[in-house]
């Protein structure tokens, strides 16, 4: 029998005005965007978002985490900056990502 694979999302979020970035992930992005759009008092942008096999992406968001823990604000929340920049070509570069006009609605692919 064919195993069963669950794809997720891997997303990065910006909060404006603060700048706070949210790296995260979702089965269901859209609904998980939406909760997380009504949890908050800011404006919530989506930088990127990644979507792969569950376990590739649970393992990387694990790694972003660990990397970014010097920035890290509280939980999934961390400082924007350079390092959140560095990350971020990484992983275009990673998921061979296309600068498109609209980032909010680009969506990238990992087999």
């Amino acid at each position: 029998m064919r195993e069963v694979r669950c794809p997720l999302t891997l997303y990065i979020l910006n909060a404006i005005p603060s700048g706070l970035i949210k790296i995260g992930i979702s089965d269901q992005f859209d609904r998980r965007l939406s909760a997380i759009r009504r949890q908050n008092s800011e404006s919530i942008e989506v930088v990127r978002t990644y979507h792969g096999d569950g376990e590739y992406i649970r393992e990387l968001e694990k790694e972003l985490h660990e990397e970014l823990n010097a920035i890290r604000w509280q939980c999934e929340w961390f400082y924007g900056g350079s390092e959140v920049d560095c990350v971020v070509s990484r992983l275009d570069r990673d998921f061979s990502f296309t600068p498109a006009e609209d980032l909010e609605k680009a969506v990238l692919v990992r087999n």
